[in-house]
């Protein structure tokens, strides 16, 4: 909690800047991550906020993600709180096999992996756009080499 405090602290001093260069002022910084746990947060205030918080932000990565979609085969995120992970897989519907984006790319890959230590604790999350089967040809197409072969 003490670094929750500092984080919110330091924003509400100015070190992030709205839209318009001015300062954020302390009742709008998201702060749902200050009252449960520890978080350990470094970085400038641009890099620890984000309007509508880590759900808006992943969700506006997963959505810009399919502009890409055949430049990569994995797109990972790093989700600091467990309720967030619910949150983003029902907002962009996600799910192993299916999930239809906007620009009509289809996420066909999803995985989530649980790690931490202490009382710390994340998810990575991860998606792709092409199904398993499909992996090894994505990176033969660009001559990627195995040490198997």
């Amino acid at each position: 909690q003490k670094e929750s405090r500092r984080k919110v602290r330091n924003l509400a001093r100015g070190g992030n800047r709205g839209k318009k260069g001015g300062r954020v002022s302390p009742a709008k910084v998201d702060n749902s991550a200050g009252a449960k746990g520890s978080d350990n947060f470094g970085g400038s205030g641009s890099e620890l906020w984000c309007p509508g918080g880590e759900v808006a932000f992943v969700s506006g990565m997963i959505k810009e993600s399919a502009l890409y979609a055949e430049r990569c085969l994995w797109f990972t995120s790093l989700v600091s709180r467990q309720e967030n992970v619910k949150k983003i897989e029902r907002q962009n519907k996600l799910q192993n096999g299916g999930t239809r984006r906007g620009s009509g790319e289809i996420i066909k890959m999803y995985k989530k992996v649980r790690c931490g230590a202490g009382t710390k604790g994340s998810t990575l999350i991860m998606w792709s756009y092409f199904a398993a089967e499909d992996h090894l040809g994505w990176a033969r197409g660009r001559n990627w080499h195995f040490v198997d072969e």
